[in-house]
């Protein structure tokens, strides 16, 4: 950094930045754990990414109420979430194909996408510490 080296020669510099808010920054589609259902969603109940509705311009579109006036409420509706990849770059499909004989089109879960991960012990852990408290220096503990 020049204008440290050349207003501050004689002293030495640690620079500290906190990227945590960048962590939030991802697709709308994109994997996400955050309230991932772990066993697989039944025929009927899709789970996926919550998207606000836009208007062929771009535009927020709005809820109407019962007397189809517009209300301030953001509409949303749910899309797929992308495919995960494995380690060797493959997709990894996170719902069941339309073929499937008892869950076509359905989520996964946490627990069939770590299996196929080979992740099997993991698979079969809790859902997640009670009120978000893993024990300290716990791995093991949950999914989450």
């Amino acid at each position: 950094m020049d204008i440290l080296t050349k207003f501050y020669p004689d002293e030495d510099h640690v620079l500290v930045f906190d990227n945590a808010t960048t962590h939030l920054k991802r697709s709308e589609t994109a994997l996400s754990a955050c309230q991932m259902p772990k066993g697989t969603k039944a025929v009927g109940k899709f789970w996926g990414s919550t998207v606000p509705v836009l208007d062929s311009d771009g535009l927020q579109v709005y809820q109407r109420n019962k007397e189809g006036q517009l209300t301030r409420k953001p509409l949303k509706r749910k899309i797929p979430m992308d495919d995960a990849q494995f380690s060797d770059g493959t997709p990894q499909s996170l719902y069941f194909p339309e073929s499937h004989p008892t869950s076509p089109g359905c989520f996964k879960g946490m627990s069939v996408i770590l299996a196929e991960r080979g992740l099997i012990a993991e698979s079969k852990l809790r859902y997640e510490c009670p009120k978000f408290k893993c024990m300290a220096g716990a791995t093991t503990c949950c999914c989450r």
